[in-house]
């Protein structure tokens, strides 16, 4: 993904919005992130998710790979539309108070995003609002789901 500017000089950095249609592995609600899976289809193209992926999985982890963001809920095997990079409501793990601008990653085994803090985590995008719930709620996040923003570096 490349950045551009959104509307011209002066009004900000975004992600181009690319929106993309693909086969869901299992049963997603609207604002969850999960990964593509790199199986191809008879045309070359990566067609489908895959289930979330533990922190130690080493094709599909937190550090590397593509991921995406529901915009619908759909069921297990259905196609769906999927964000790969733009500005959308994505589930945010609030327990530790993100606040906006704050960087956020992946989850182990989860379908949301958290504080990025583990050092060499990709960071797939940046919160836009505060948020303090319990538990993950939908916030609205700068999403890049095949560049990302980088890695987490800690000193």
């Amino acid at each position: 993904m490349t950045m551009f500017l959104s509307s011209g000089p002066g009004a900000g950095l975004e992600p181009r919005r690319q929106e993309v249609t693909l086969t869901a592995v299992a049963a997603l609600t609207k604002g969850d992130m999960t990964a593509i899976d790199p199986a191809v289809d008879t045309n070359g193209r990566f067609y489908k998710t895959r289930a979330s992926a533990a922190a130690s999985d080493t094709i599909y982890g937190l550090s590397v790979g593509f991921r995406v963001v529901a915009l619908e809920n759909i069921a297990t095997g259905a196609n769906g539309r999927f964000l790969v990079s733009g500005i959308t409501d994505v589930l945010v793990d609030g327990t530790a108070n993100v606040a906006a601008g704050q960087p956020l990653c992946a989850v182990a085994n989860e379908e949301n995003m958290a504080i990025a803090t583990t050092a060499n985590n990709k960071v797939f995008g940046y919160a836009l609002a505060a948020q303090a719930a319990d538990s993950a709620v939908l916030t609205s996040v700068m999403f890049n789901g095949i560049d990302g923003f980088g890695t987490v570096v800690t000193t």
